[in-house]
């Protein structure tokens, strides 16, 4: 079960419905979107979650480029890194 996908297909299937309701008819084909995207989410895998390739590695919370655990700024963006407990 994939939950995010489950969720995304919530989402559409009410943003189908508001806009529907507003006027905008054409929008109403969100809804079986969000539905087909729901059922779909059931069946789907869960995502895995990402790690870096190297364990002495993390990623930039800013730019997602893979860096040493104890660099306390990212030589990619610049960006100082958050502390992790």
């Amino acid at each position: 079960m994939n939950q995010g996908l489950m969720v995304s297909g919530i989402l559409v299937a009410l943003f189908g419905v508001i806009i529907a309701v507003m006027g905008f008819l054409i929008f109403a084909i969100l809804v079986p979107l969000g539905v087909l995207m729901f059922v779909a989410g059931i069946y789907a895998k869960p995502t895995e979650p990402v790690v870096p390739s190297d364990p002495s590695k993390k990623f930039c919370w800013y730019c997602m480029e893979e860096i040493d655990k104890e660099e306390r700024v990212c030589p990619y963006c610049g960006i100082e890194q958050l502390e992790e407990d």
